[in-house]
Parts: C-alpha cells; sequence; structure tokens
C-alpha cells in the first residue's frame, strides 16, 4: 500500500509577495501570475499560479525553494511523478474545499 502525504497550507509567498508573483524567464521576459494557492508536502514546498490577463488560462504549479531570511524562488518541477502526486494532492483540496 502506498503512503499518503497530508498537505500542509502555507503562506510563505503570500506574505513575502502579497497575492501577486512576477516571474522572469531565461529571455529576460516578465509576465505576472496570480497566487492561487501555497502548500508544504513533507519535506518540500509547491505553488500554484494562474498567469494574469491570458485568455485560456491554466494553473501552473512550482516548487518554492529558498527561506524567509534569503528569500524565495520559484523552480519548475521537472520530475513527471513529483509533479503528478502534487497536482493530484492539489486536485484532491480543491474537490473538498468545494463542499
Amino acid at each position: 500500500m502506498t503512503e499518503r502525504l497530508e498537505l500542509q497550507l502555507t503562506e510563505q509567498l503570500k506574505n513575502a509577495f502579497g497575492q501577486f508573483v512576477e516571474m522572469t524567464d531565461e529571455a529576460g521576459h516578465s509576465r505576472v501570475l496570480s497566487l492561487i494557492a501555497e502548500f508544504r508536502l513533507d519535506d518540500r514546498a509547491y505553488a500554484v499560479l494562474l498567469p494574469e490577463g491570458a485568455q485560456e488560462p491554466e494553473q501552473e504549479l512550482y516548487r518554492i525553494i529558498g527561506n524567509e531570511a534569503e528569500g524565495w524562488e520559484l523552480e519548475t518541477i521537472e520530475d513527471d511523478d513529483e509533479w503528478e502526486e502534487v497536482a493530484e494532492l492539489y486536485d484532491e483540496l480543491t474537490y473538498r474545499d468545494e463542499f
């Protein structure tokens, strides 16, 4: 039987940046994303962001790295299994909150 991780809601990015986060890619293009949720799973933290102004925006998942003293960064989740697990747990949280 596979062990299920429990999701713990956090507000580290919201406390540091507010409701919106500006991200800049490697090419220097920046975009603004709305912070939808942030949570911790075991020893890792994640953020769910929604691009502002997109015609058909899709939620994006990122891993949160860093700390309050040195600053926070968001990094892409490269591992497919990790991404699937995080997305599934977030979907369960979202579905549960609808009732």
